[in-house]
């Protein structure tokens, strides 16, 4: 174990997003929040400048990291904060 705490939070490509991963990050602090490969799909860049804003703006101490997604993978659309 890494000492890392993970927490899933998956949101969808419409309106709800921002909400729902503004609701979680207002939670608790968070050291690092990883943004998985779904978002970075060019469909939804701009989905994802929005969301990353919010994390920027929400967690600003936090790191942030991307998943490895190999070309053609299918992932979940995803954003998992995680902290110590």
């Amino acid at each position: 174990m890494l000492g890392y705490e993970v927490e899933s939070c998956l949101v969808d490509t419409g309106d709800t997003a921002q909400s729902v991963l503004t609701e979680q990050l207002v939670k608790r602090r968070f050291d690092c929040v990883m943004i998985g490969a779904g978002l970075r799909n060019p469909a939804y860049l701009r989905l994802f400048e929005r969301l990353l804003n919010v994390v920027h703006a929400l967690a600003p101490g936090a790191k942030i990291c991307f998943n490895k997604c190999s070309a053609g993978c299918d992932l979940p659309t995803d954003v998992s904060p995680r902290r110590c």
